[in-house]
């Protein structure tokens, strides 16, 4: 596993630094096999539930089923198709440029997302801030019906890991159930 997520961050970085369709796809590739693998041992350690164990293979047992920061459904098509576009989606974003108006005589300045928070968190001007904020917010739309299926396809992985949906998995890697970290959650 350790040598999958290595591999998984290494192609990542490559991936991110190099934003195109080949590095795209062998990001996926990679997610691919990191889902696959913590998929299948997330489902096989659960034969382990409701038996008295050390409490440090307990631990150790529970960490891997949460793991999955994105479990993927079991069959390799929905798996396949949930890792690409995890990618494509973290590719839009890393290529995401917002072209600031500029004044009259001067060429307007296309800024990357890195520009722009940079930007944002130097400014004071309200109406610059604004521009950036909305420059900023017009990346993701284009992403709004791939990432309707990316939490279609994440939900149901979640599920067949035995988690309502991908929000309560998320929410039990704090060592509260999910209810009690969101009745937290509210409280503060």
């Amino acid at each position: 596993l350790r040598r999958l997520w290595s591999y998984r961050e290494r192609i990542g970085f490559v991936q991110l630094t190099y934003v195109n369709h080949d590095t795209e796809t062998l990001a996926a590739q990679a997610e691919e096999q990191v889902m696959e693998y913590v998929g299948k041992r997330a489902k096989e350690v659960r034969r382990f539930d409701g038996l008295s164990l050390p409490a440090d293979l307990s631990r150790k047992l529970h960490l891997l089923k949460l793991s999955l920061t994105l479990p993927a459904p079991a069959d390799a098509k929905g798996r396949a198709e949930l890792a690409q576009l995890a990618t494509q989606m973290e590719a839009t974003y890393a290529k995401g440029r917002y072209c600031v108006k500029a004044a009259p005589g001067k060429g307007e300045r296309c800024l990357t997302l890195d520009e722009m928070g940079k930007q944002m968190a130097e400014r004071r001007d309200f109406d610059e801030l604004l521009e950036l904020w909305s420059g900023w917010h017009s990346i993701s739309p284009p992403m709004r019906p791939g990432y309707a299926r990316f939490v279609e396809l994440a939900n149901q992985g979640a599920r067949e890991q035995g988690f309502a949906d991908l929000g309560a998995l998320w929410r039990s890697n704090y060592d509260i159930t999910p209810k009690t970290f969101s009745q937290k959650v509210e409280q503060l």
